[in-house]
């Protein structure tokens, strides 16, 4: 059971006890009736879509936000990257005990983060699929993880400090891994520049476990990495591919992904 693993972990962590309740999981989410922003992978629907999610069986799942921003990526040089995610809670006595990040998407920012798109463009023109596939997996994940401690940081009003171990928040960050990859060849002023779209063909995860706490030394919300691993399964309907887009050549053109990019450090 994921809740046992990540009770171990949180005892090997913190070398402390943990009360927690019982976070047995469920398959059955009880959405809440909201209608906010809107997902690349989606048609903004009445309730956003849980996709991946498993909440526990004694959480009633609260729909939060849809977050969609531009936050710095590298800072050597400057690149900035939009991200867009939603956000679910479960309510502990009125605070967020569990945070649920879904339907992540994330792109190099077209003005401010040329050096990655000029370099996937020329890894297209070469043909060099391998390093692109391989380096869009590795964006992702690094661009998951400056998105979710960008949301601790900026957004997290309810985390505590790290001494109080009753009150720790769990954080699950879920990142599609059943998708296809197709590109166009666009050019601005004269310039060609390279488009790439991940294509949803299935609701697989890679499902990415952490408790959060902020650090009153630091000043910064702390993350401990409990544990990462893949729920669903590639199977559903494919979403529809943009007018002119190109798909990725065999064998690159695969639906499902690994979650090797997602193992902590």
């Amino acid at each position: 059971m994921k809740n046992n693993i990540k009770i171990a972990a949180l005892f090997a962590a913190l070398i402390g006890v943990l009360i927690w309740t019982s976070c047995n999981k469920s398959t059955n989410p009880t959405p809440t009736s909201q209608n906010h922003g809107v997902s690349q992978f989606r048609d903004d629907p009445p309730d956003p879509p849980t996709d991946c999610i498993e909440f526990p069986i004694d959480c009633t799942p609260v729909f939060l936000s849809h977050i969609q921003k531009t936050i710095q990526f590298t800072s050597d040089p400057v690149c900035l990257i939009d991200v867009e995610y939603d956000v679910w809670i479960c309510s502990n006595n009125g605070m967020p005990g569990y945070v649920f990040f879904n339907n992540f998407e994330a792109k190099p920012n077209q003005t401010q983060c040329t050096s990655i798109w000029a370099h996937w463009y020329d890894l297209i023109i070469d043909e060099n699929w391998e390093q692109l596939q391989t380096e869009m997996l590795q964006f992702l994940y690094d661009a998951q993880q400056v998105a979710e401690a960008d949301y601790f940081k900026n957004e997290a009003w309810f985390l505590h400090d790290c001494g109080d171990l009753i009150n720790v928040v769990y954080s699950d960050f879920y990142v599609n891994t059943c998708w296809k990859s197709y590109f166009r060849i666009i050019e601005e002023n004269g310039i060609p520049k390279t488009d790439v779209k991940r294509i949803k063909c299935g609701l697989g995860c890679c499902r990415r476990s952490s408790l959060w706490c902020f650090d009153p030394l630091s000043g910064e919300p702390k993350q401990t990495v409990l544990g990462t691993d893949k729920v669903g399964s590639c199977s559903g309907v494919m979403d529809p591919v943009p007018d002119g887009y190109i798909p990725f050549p065999p064998p690159f053109d695969q639906c499902e992904r690994d979650c090797k990019f997602y193992k902590p450090q």
